[in-house]
């Protein structure tokens, strides 16, 4: 299935996002109590996909006659449980959910395929020599410790999350039982608390949605900061420069948009060489080496 055609499939979540938006106004309508944030979003949302019902009329007809994959079927699935996720998420503060749709999400056939690709590249090229890794703003930090728990020795992990992030107790406690989990050493803290580890990590890695919603050039940066020089950067990012997909992460917060040739550019821009791009349908594995 090309990439233009995974975009166009994702309008197929369109209905769902809209009911996850009227369930919030229902709430509130009905007297239950809704955070104004939460509300906000819900207005939004409806706006936007009313605005692109023609879009989404001509997505269809290129979808006509298409056999969706399972590999989409699956993003599908999953997607309409982060829906579901993210409601709780803005109505009652309730993070478990979204841990919960950060573990599914890597399951499926498609995040397997190039997160295990990137994890065993990434293991392979530090050779076995990794005494820090830092994962930055995932809610399940899962290839760094990953990572780590091939090193030689005893590797240290680091999550430095952005403020809204570290300010989840449910993620923060998530976060630490992965590096327990792993019998690893190693902290969460925040990102702008993370100065004592700058120039030293040999890995940096950031792979999912919380990720994305920082900021694509943010994200580059601030592990740029944290590499030493030759440490690796391991990502996975979306391609969402495309409507479809562009709204879905829109929805969760993600506000920049990358194709391959944008994200070319941020990676030669930030101080990074040899980089190594791998797309997955709409998403896209990258490793580079910090100068």
């Amino acid at each position: 299935m090309s990439v233009e055609l995974y975009h166009d499939a994702f309008f197929l979540l369109f209905p769902d996002l809209k009911k996850t938006a009227d369930a919030v106004i229902e709430e509130a309508e009905a007297g239950m109590p809704v955070p104004q944030e939460a509300l906000e979003w819900a207005r939004r949302v409806k706006t936007r996909i009313d605005n692109l019902r023609d879009d989404m009329a001509v997505a269809s007809r290129r979808l006509n006659g298409v056999t969706i994959p399972i590999e989409f079927q699956e993003l599908e699935e999953v997607s309409r449980y982060g829906f579901t996720a993210l409601k709780r998420r803005l109505v009652s503060g309730d993070d478990k959910y979204h841990v919960f749709f950060n573990e599914i999400s890597y399951e499926t056939r498609l995040f397997r395929s190039a997160f295990t690709s990137l994890s065993t590249r990434a293991a392979e090229t530090l050779n076995g020599n990794i005494s820090l890794v830092v994962e930055i703003n995932d809610a399940a930090p899962l290839l760094a410790v990953k990572v780590a728990s091939r090193s030689t020795s005893k590797a240290k992990v680091v999550v430095a999350d952005a403020v809204d992030v570290y300010g989840s107790d449910a993620i923060r406690g998530i976060q630490s039982d992965y590096i327990k989990k792993y019998l690893l050493d190693g902290e969460v803290l925040r990102i702008d608390e993370a100065s004592e580890y700058e120039g030293k990590a040999d890995l940096v890695a950031f792979t999912f949605i919380d990720a994305w919603r920082y900021g694509f050039r943010k994200l580059f940066a601030a592990a740029r900061r944290l590499l030493a020089p030759g440490g690796v950067l391991a990502a996975l990012l979306p391609l969402n420069s495309r409507e479809g997909l562009r709204t879905i992460l829109w929805a969760w917060g993600v506000t920049e948009f990358l194709d391959v040739d944008e994200l070319r550019k941020i990676v030669r821009s930030q101080g990074y060489v040899d980089p190594s791009l791998r797309v997955y349908g709409p998403f896209v594995a990258l490793m580079a080496t910090a100068k």
